[in-house]
Formats: C-alpha cells, sequence, structure tokens
C-alpha cells in the first residue's frame, strides 16, 4: 500500500483530472464482491480465471492494508455479515465458509447443497440458496450445522426474509416458495408470472419482477396468492421502492413503470434514454443510470416528467447518493463523476485508475468516509477520498 495526497491533479487537454488514490490495496485474483463489517472492509477473491487461491481480504479502512487474508472454499461468490461472523458462499465445492472476525480464521466450513449462492439471514440463522439442488437450508450459527434441504421449485434464483417467512423465486417453474422460518416447513407455493427473480418488501406486501414476461406482481402474505400481473416494459432489470412507489426499470423500451404499491397500479410509464438500468433516490427524486448511452436522468416524483439527460462518461454503473451528491461511477476506467441533484449538472470529473473496471454491477462503495473501488482485471481494491 502506497500512501498519496489523495487530491486530485490538475486538469489536462488530454482528460478529466486523475484523482489521486489514497491506497491501492493489493487483494486475490476477480475481486468481486464488498461489504462493510465489524469496522473493516470484506473483499470476495474469486480467481475465476487467475488460478490462485480464492479468499476473503480483511481490510483497515482507516490504514488501507490488508489485516488478513482467509482462504475460503471454490468459486466463493456471495459475501455478508450476521450473528458476529462474516458468511461467504462458495459455488464450487457446495459450502459455506464461516469467518471468526476476532480471529480472522474460518471458524467453520459448513457443507450444504449443490452450488450455493444467495444468502440472507433471520433471528435464527442463515438461509442459503442451491440452485443445482433445487433447495434451501438454513444454518444453524449455534452448532455450525446445516438443517435438512428444504425442496423449492426449479432454479432458485434469489431468498429473502420478511413477514416471518423466507421466499424463494423458482425462476424455471414460475413459483415462489414460502417457508415458515419457525418451523422450517414449506408453507405456501404461489404461482407467478414465469421466470420470477428479484423480490422487494413495500406496503406490507412481498414484490416479484418477472424478466421473461415483463410484468411484476403483488403476493399478500396474508392469503399467499400472487395479484394480477402489472405489465411492464421490455425486460424489467431493476425495481427500487421510492416516495410510495415501486420504479421498474425496463431495458429494452426505455422506461420507468410507477406502480402505486398501495393500490397495485400503473400509475406512470415515464420515457428515459436508451437502457435504464440502476435508480436510486437523491435530493427528493429519482435518478436513472443508462448505461448504453451513457447518461444519467432525474425523474420529478411530483410530475413523473423527466429531465434532459445529463451526459456522463462510458458506462455509467453505478449510482450513490452521499453528502448531498450523487456519485456515478463508470465500469471503464473507472472514472468518478459528482452530480448536483438539485441543479442537475455535473460539478466534478475524476479519473481514478487507468486499469482494471468495476465490472460486476454497483460495486462502488462508500466506508469510513472514503470511496472504495474493488477493480476486477487488476486484483486489488482501491480507496480514494471523496472530492470536495
Amino acid at each position: 500500500m502506497t500512501p498519496t495526497s489523495s487530491r486530485s491533479s490538475s486538469p489536462s487537454a488530454s482528460g478529466p483530472p486523475t484523482l489521486e488514490v489514497v491506497a491501492r490495496v493489493p487483494v486475490g485474483g476477480e475481486p468481486i464482491g464488498i461489504v462493510a463489517a465489524f469496522g473493516s472492509v470484506w473483499v470476495v477473491n474469486s480467481e475465476f480465471d487467475s488460478g490462485g487461491e480464492p479468499s476473503l481480504s480483511r481490510i483497515d479502512p482507516a490504514t488501507a492494508t490488508v489485516e488478513a487474508t482467509i482462504p475460503v472454499g471454490a468459486v466463493p461468490l456471495e459475501v455478508a455479515e450476521g450473528f458476529g461472523s462474516v458468511w461467504v458462499s462458495n459455488s464450487e465445492d457446495d459450502t459455506i465458509s464461516r469467518i471468526d472476525p476476532g480471529a480472522n480464521e474460518v471458524s467453520a466450513t459448513i457443507d450444504v447443497c449443490e452450488a450455493p449462492e444467495g444468502m440472507a439471514a433471520d433471528d435464527v440463522g442463515v438461509w442459503v440458496v442451491c440452485e443445482e439442488s433445487q433447495a434451501v437450508i438454513r444454518i444453524d450459527p449455534g452448532t455450525n450445522t446445516a438443517g435438512r434441504p428444504i425442496e423449492v421449485g426449479l432454479e432458485p434464483r434469489f431468498v429473502t426474509v420478511a413477514f416471518g417467512s423466507a421466499w424463494v423465486s423458482n425462476y424455471l417453474d414460475s413459483t415462489i416458495t414460502r417457508i415458515d422460518v419457525d418451523r422450517g416447513e414449506v408453507v405456501a407455493e404461489i404461482a407467478t408470472e414465469f421466470g420470477p427473480q428479484v423480490m422487494t418488501e413495500a406496503a406490507d406486501a412481498l414484490w416479484v419482477s418477472s424478466v421473461d414476461t415483463d410484468s411484476v406482481q403483488r403476493i399478500d402474505p396474508g392469503t399467499n396468492t400472487a395479484g394480477r400481473p402489472i405489465e411492464v416494459g421490455l425486460e424489467p432489470r431493476f425495481v427500487t421502492v421510492a416516495f410510495g412507489s415501486a420504479w421498474v426499470s425496463n431495458y429494452l423500451d426505455s422506461t420507468i413503470t410507477r406502480i402505486d404499491v398501495d393500490r397495485g397500479e400503473v400509475v406512470a410509464e415515464i420515457a428515459t434514454e436508451f437502457g435504464p438500468q440502476v435508480m436510486t433516490e437523491a435530493a427528493d427524486a429519482l435518478w436513472v443510470s443508462s448505461v448504453d448511452t451513457d447518461s444519467v436522468q432525474r425523474i420529478d416524483p411530483d410530475t413523473d416528467e423527466p429531465q434532459p439527460p445529463i451526459r456522463t462518461e462510458a458506462l455509467p454503473d453505478g449510482l450513490l447518493a452521499q453528502g448531498g451528491a450523487l456519485w456515478v461511477a463508470t465500469d471503464l476506467g473507472p472514472i468518478l463523476q459528482r452530480v448536483d441533484p438539485t441543479a442537475g449538472e455535473i460539478t466534478g470529473t475524476w479519473v481514478v485508475s487507468d486499469q482494471g473496471a468495476i465490472n460486476a454491477n454497483q460495486l462502488l462503495a462508500e466506508i469510513g468516509g472514503a470511496f472504495w473501488f474493488p477493480l476486477l482485471d487488476a486484483g486489488e481494491v482501491v480507496k480514494v477520498e471523496i472530492p470536495d
């Protein structure tokens, strides 16, 4: 780790100034996940192609040094915090690594079902969804053992905990499995439109998006029934809850669908630049990035009117509201841009690095008063001070 002055250099005719990096922290190959927990930054190093040993790096955010490199299982994908531990899902050797942050070592390697990926914690344990087993399991953190596999639908994708239950979206057989977290039993199989994926809790209900049928549905937890499909645009990508509504970004037809979560009705179809994706709330408005047109747009929630697009650098994939500003990070470079969300204009542009890429979506993170960027191709995490 090499400290620098952390201020940007002067602009040049060739492009924006370079935001000097406070620290470059070498980690493992292909860092794909980042989370803040126990006063540290934790980075999952997947080692997809580099051939190294998969690991979890623990970084001290104050000194930007690696405190520990902890070996985990093959092809780790997800990292989560809960029950005084850090948990990593190892997709190729069908295990979960439990890391003790006090000892910086794996305290348990827990055999689970095939191809574990998504995880979610409730008050009792950690739920793990295993796509190839068509099952979920719950790990008992008291004994470090996995409970019996609970069969769900074909190709389970995501698990979320809400309303005293674990909910699993089963992509291929178009169902949501509801599991009672106290008894560990399936209490409902709820038919949905084809291809349910991401689930979001809003207004005393669960909402699920189905990319292949261009729809979202409201699931009533009181009756375990799915409401009528609410048609949205082509290829819905993300769902964000804000301003009493669910907002759906529809990639192929360049719209945002606004749904009143109380009535379950579409109240607006808002035209955007081509390819809207990530959304976030900032300065009493909704902001959306469009990677294919290198722009962000402000949507007024009072009028449902989009403002003119603000042109950014290439591939604006990360959005983060912080310190009264909207921060935009690009895949390539990466480049960081600051947007004044009230004036609707870019007030700063900095090159963060000339190598690597923020390859997995939305991996710009604010931790400990600084921005952190995992650089997939460079095998490092960079820390920069938030520009003035």
